[in-house]
């Protein structure tokens, strides 16, 4: 029998996740900046904020493990995250859901899926790559707002072939769902397969969310109120 588990990560409270290399929680940071000040902090209201400041330069602010790929996919089930966002400019993107080893361009990594919304639209795109199938990059219909939503990353999905190929397990048919402006959690690029099964089920991923910029004095922030990852525990 499958023991299935659930962890939920909450930021209440005073949260400055450390550097990679002070190894001190679950919980990193990563910052990039020449003279600015981006930040990774818990705030009043109890998110996470992920904040690029005014500085004209290219800024990274992003919280994530610290490469510790905790999550099997072959054992992923469902990841469940909770977010908003604040007015979006020209060079800024943002980012949240598992990686495999970070990059400063998250579709630069080796695995990933992802919610994704770049420049100066609020536009939701979903992102899934296992290293081998391209990522298909597919619009939601949706918007990230200024007010938290609730987004849901499904590994359960088969993918069904004609017999006599035998059909495609978990990871192939990678499922993407988000609040709509009614509260209304839907399946969103329906007729988009996300395909992940190249991606070795030993190999892990991680939790991650990523506000950055090019050169730009635009300012922006990223606020995660909570992640949930349900995982098979044997």
């Amino acid at each position: 029998m499958n023991l299935t588990r659930a962890e939920r990560f909450l930021f209440r409270g005073a949260m400055a996740p450390p550097a990679v290399a002070s190894r001190l929680d679950i919980w990193c940071s990563k910052t990039v900046l020449t003279a600015g000040t981006p930040t990774v902090k818990s705030v009043n209201g109890g998110t996470m904020d992920l904040a690029l400041d005014a500085t004209n330069e290219v800024q990274n602010a992003c919280l994530y493990f610290g490469d510790i790929l905790s999550f099997k996919i072959q054992d992923l089930q469902r990841v469940w995250i909770t977010a908003k966002l604040g007015t979006m400019a020209a060079g800024l993107t943002a980012s949240f859901g598992v990686i495999a080893a970070r990059n400063d361009a998250p579709t630069s990594a080796a695995a990933y899926a992802f919610f994704q919304v770049t420049g100066n639209s609020q536009a939701l795109i979903a992102h899934a790559y296992d290293g081998v199938i391209a990522d298909p990059a597919a619009a939601v219909g949706l918007n990230l707002g200024n007010t938290l939503q609730r987004f849901c990353i499904d590994f359960t999905g088969v993918q069904s072939k004609q017999l006599p190929a035998p059909s495609l397990g978990n990871r192939s048919a990678v499922t993407f769902f988000a609040e709509d402006s009614n509260g209304a959690l839907q399946q969103v690029c329906k007729s988009t397969l996300f395909d992940m099964s190249n991606y070795a089920g030993t190999s892990g991923l991680q939790l991650f969310a990523q506000m950055q910029k090019t050169a730009t004095a635009a300012l922006a922030t990223l606020s995660i109120e909570s992640f949930e990852v349900e995982f098979k525990a044997r």
